[in-house]
């Protein structure tokens, strides 16, 4: 989004998605910024290309944790909470991955 328009009171729903490459034992945390207005309901999928853990943050406590190569969580935020997600290659080659998140309920 490259802007902002206040007269604009609904979305019906916004999508995120970004990849990378890790190394053999590589892993990589990102915040999952967002607006304060940005909450409600949301699902966020990876997709790899050899078997990656993802664990995704809330307010500093693991809320989820998991391993393979297609994996989904789906989750309520609030407008307080801070989010991340790591994703985690214990393979011994690169793996590839596209993560990605949609937020339905905004």
């Amino acid at each position: 989004m490259n802007g902002y328009d206040s007269n604009i009171t609904t979305i019906n729903s916004i999508y995120w998605e970004c990849g990378a490459t890790l190394k053999g034992g590589q892993s990589i945390k990102q915040n999952i910024f967002r607006s304060t207005q940005l909450t409600g309901a949301f699902t966020i999928s990876i997709n790899a290309s050899q078997a990656v853990t993802v664990k995704i943050e809330v307010n500093g406590v693991i809320v989820f944790s998991q391993t393979g190569t297609t994996i989904k969580y789906s989750g309520i935020a609030s407008n307080s909470e801070s989010m991340y997600f790591t994703v985690s290659n214990s393979e011994k080659s690169d793996t590839t991955y596209e993560f990605g998140i949609d937020w339905t309920g905004v």
